[in-house]
């Protein structure tokens, strides 16, 4: 775990180093990284969505099919269907482009 944390640490330092303005300021550098930040987030929201929309289908499926009878598909079918009902959803946010 140390690894995967060490590298993605180093891939974003990598990335400032690239992607930062040389000549910027402080106030400029934190906006800029704000904004990236801000798109990132609302990546990972969305990939959310999109497994949390799956994962409900699969575990229909497999309670349909018979394939999966325990309670878990019922826990992972209530979960993901209060992830996609919260305001975590990005799809659900008023404020979205």
């Amino acid at each position: 775990m140390a690894l995967v944390v060490g590298l993605a640490a180093l891939v974003l330092w990598l990335l400032d180093k690239r992607t930062l303005p040389k000549g910027a300021s402080q106030e400029e550098r934190k906006a800029f990284v704000d904004q990236r930040t801000g798109s990132w987030q609302d990546r990972c929201r969305k990939g959310m969505a999109i497994m949390a929309a799956l994962s409900i289908i699969a575990n229909v499926a497999a309670l349909i099919t018979r394939s999966d009878t325990s309670i878990w598909c019922v826990i992972w079918i209530a979960l993901a269907s209060a992830f996609l009902l919260s305001q975590w959803n990005p799809y659900r946010r008023k404020d979205r482009n």
